[in-house]
């Protein structure tokens, strides 16, 4: 990080800032009018939505000069160097409002009309190339411009482009600061931290003409670099760790992903790396990475009206088209949901060519793929069986009658645990049918149906085959309440499933062969936080052929439920209650040990289905599909992509982080090396570091801009290096497409 960098761009700053908006010498010549500046943006707001690329009204296009010149249904829309003879004018000037161009909106105004005139006067000339991407720096290919020779003494090539330009503005620059300033400033840039006075006093008294690199070193070598920057990153990509909207739900496991961005950071993962596991790093071995492309607010509460469902997912998946746009390529994607892009070379089809991407990406979580994946499978696999076991000799320590009762009934229902116990039957379908609840609609957060034997089996697990069906599962909270819960061996409330009807409905479980069991266990909630939602009434059916039933257990000869009924069942001897408490608690232990070992492999790094089918949506309205469109990227932005219309869900997301980490992509490390100047100096060098369209600002040092993309890409080798490159940086120099995260 050069010294004088700082105070440079903040002086150039001022006296850029101070020059605004001065007028022109009177009586000078009006501006030639240009078309990218005057022209295209005019073009862009009031015409292209009806005369560009998705529609094409009248026959007539004005994206392009080929289609403009040529005209529509009506004749000549320009006819150059003529303006009282071109079509597009007096559409435009047009007293009646009903025939008047752009229709139902406000007219341009006088200005806007003298530079279409002026501009049509002086031949209605367009950009040499027919790519309208062409006429906006950003858009053009980067090249990489030779380092400016000074006669001003620097520390590296950043140096000469900063001294080049302030040269040429008569600006001399800022001394250099002192080293007690240096170092606070270094240390709050890069750990954001102050400096303590033992580091001040040893960097001021340090002798080597290295000590500043030394010290760079150092903060970047320290596990605080990639904690204090990986805010910065999480921060692009509206990171959260909640759903946002009316619930904001918690993500427990969206942590995965930060703790993977401040991991790459202190990697030094390449760049181009870092944004392919973004995107899809399902299938290069970083699962979690995609926590990226779900990272951004999601309404979780659903609806059995279909336009909200219908909405609720357009909005999704928008969330995830803008943010991929904004982050990795600096550009307003979004903005081409209803329409084609105002002032870039976006148009509607390419927004739902990258929708179609995502289609095959829904909010919540998956197992991932972590370095100790396996020997935590064993282990949880270990602990349920110690469950089953413990599980057992509670259920055997149970008494089949409360002596209590007058009629030798059973305990009544709880929330944490109820176990059915009952003569062996064989059952190829288990149904558990609720009457009656304490409260509203049913819950249960598990159904587990064990095989008689002296070595139980859980076997209505879905992993061991068999299937849930339900008489209707509740609407409103998808990702903690679904009929997959029912039966998935995770407990508790966020893994559990609620029926749809109040105070009633069924949930049933097809095994996957018939199999002699005698035993059910059921609750609640068996992490015993809710109480709700607990049937009180209920009857559990055995059938073989899904045709004959047989019951098997039901509340019939239990005690009626009522609130405040005691955790332990009656009856039980001193010694039994003792060893019934004991089990009870052990079993509380291994049931969580089982859930952190879980919820380790869990990831909110998004459920990865087939891909939707994707329509064009006539203005963005989720109720109005167009034709179908195919996965793809920008038409006329970067390298061009064809994504196979029956490619996998993988292979459409990698397909496009390919794309975006093509050398050749005018936009990416421009993206990337702006925002590591915007966050090491206050302001980029663009300073709208998301928006590098035609309505974004403009580079204050192109030329460094280009130097710093092109060494994001390919390292120079023989020219002076980066600023304060760590040993790490330094290692990974002359590796072509894949420089590290610049630090």
């Amino acid at each position: 990080m050069p010294r004088t960098t700082l105070p440079a761009l903040l002086l150039l700053g001022a006296c850029a800032s101070s020059g605004r908006g001065a007028e022109p010498p009177k009586g000078a010549p009006p501006p030639a009018v240009e078309f990218a500046r005057d022209v295209q943006p005019i073009l862009a707001k009031h015409c292209v939505s009806c005369h560009g690329p998705d529609k094409q009204r009248g026959g007539l296009r004005l994206d392009r000069s080929a289609d403009a010149l040529k005209g529509g249904d009506s004749g000549k829309a320009l006819v150059p160097g003529k303006p009282a003879e071109s079509l597009l004018l007096k559409k435009l000037m047009i007293e009646d409002a009903q025939e008047r161009m752009p229709p139902n909106r406000d007219p341009l105004t006088a200005e806007q009309i003298r530079a279409l005139t002026a501009w049509v006067e002086a031949g209605a000339k367009w950009p040499a190339t027919e790519n309208a991407a062409d006429t906006h720096w950003a858009f053009q290919p980067v090249k990489r411009p030779a380092v400016p020779t000074t006669k001003v003494q620097g520390r590296n090539a950043i140096d000469a482009f900063i001294a080049a330009k302030l040269n040429t503005s008569g600006l001399a620059r800022s001394p250099e600061a002192d080293r007690r300033t240096l170092i606070r400033r270094l240390k709050f840039d890069l750990l954001g931290l102050p400096p303590t006075p033992e580091e001040v006093e040893a960097f001021v008294a340090d002798k080597d003409a290295n000590a500043y690199e030394k010290l760079v070193d150092k903060y970047l070598a320290s596990p605080h670099y990639g904690e204090r920057w990986a805010r910065h990153w999480l921060d692009t990509v509206r990171f959260a760790e909640s759903n946002g909207f009316e619930t904001n739900q918690l993500r427990p496991n969206a942590w995965h992903y930060r703790d993977y961005v401040i991991k790459a950071l202190n990697d030094d993962k390449p760049y181009d790396q870092f944004v392919r596991e973004q995107l899809a790093g399902d299938t290069l071995g970083a699962d979690v990475a995609t926590g990226f492309i779900v990272g951004g607010a999601w309404d979780e509460v659903k609806s059995p009206d279909l336009t909200l469902t219908l909405n609720q997912r357009a909005d999704e998946l928008h969330d995830m088209i803008g943010t991929t746009g904004s982050a990795f390529l600096g550009l307003t994607v979004a903005c081409a949901r209803c329409h084609a892009h105002k002032f870039d070379p976006i148009s509607q089809l390419d927004y739902y060519r990258i929708k179609a991407v995502f289609a095959g990406v829904q909010h919540g979580e998956r197992p991932v793929r972590t370095g100790d994946t396996v020997a935590r499978a064993k282990e949880a696999d270990r602990l349920r069986a110690q469950l089953t076991e413990l599980e057992a000799k509670v259920a055997a320590l149970e008494p089949l009658a409360d002596p209590a009762a007058t009629d030798a009934r059973r305990v009544s229902v709880n929330a944490r645990l109820n176990t059915e116990r009952f003569k062996p039957v064989r059952a190829k379908f288990v149904r558990f049918v609720t009457f009656e609840t304490n409260s509203v609609e049913p819950c249960l957060d598990e159904l587990e149906v064990f095989s008689f034997g002296s070595k139980p089996v859980n076997v209505a697990l879905a992993s061991n085959g068999a299937k849930a069906t339900s008489s209707g599962d509740y609407p409103g909270s998808p990702n903690i309440h679904s009929l997959p819960f029912i039966n998935d061996g995770k407990y508790g409330n966020g893994r559990s499933w609620i029926s749809n009807k109040s105070g009633r409905g069924w949930v049933e479980l097809e095994l996957a062969e018939p199999t002699v069991i005698d035993r059910v266990a059921w609750a609640r909630d068996r992490e015993g936080k809710y109480t709700d939602r607990l049937p009180t009434r209920y009857r559990i059916d055995v059938s073989t052929d899904h045709e004959a039933w047989v019951v098997v257990a039901s509340s019939d000869d239990r005690v009626p439920f009522a609130e405040g009924a005691p955790a332990v069942p009656n009856g039980l001897t001193g010694a039994e209650r003792a060893a019934w408490i004991k089990l009870t608690q052990q079993i509380g232990g291994l049931r969580k040990q089982i859930e952190e070992l879980v919820r380790g492999q869990m990831a909110y790094a998004g459920r990865l289905v087939a891909p939707e089918e994707t329509h064009r949506l006539h203005r963005g309205d989720a109720t109005q599909k167009k034709e179908v469109v195919g996965p793809g990227a920008l038409g006329e932005l970067g390298p061009k992509l064809t994504i196979p219309e029956n490619a996998t869900d993988p292979e459409r997301r990698a397909a496009l982080a390919k794309w975006i980490t093509d050398p050749a992509h005018p936009l990416t490390a421009r993206v990337m090396v702006n925002r590591l100047w915007q966050h090491h100096f206050g302001t980029g060098i663009v300073d709208t570091p998301s928006d590098f369209g035609r309505n974004g600002g403009k580079p204050t040092h192109p030329e460094l801009l280009d130097w710093l993309a092109s060494e994001l890409v390919t390292p120079s080798v023989g020219e002076e290096p980066l600023p304060n490159p760590s040993p790490k940086r330094r290692g990974a120099e002359g590796k072509e497409g894949s420089a590290p995260l610049p630090s």
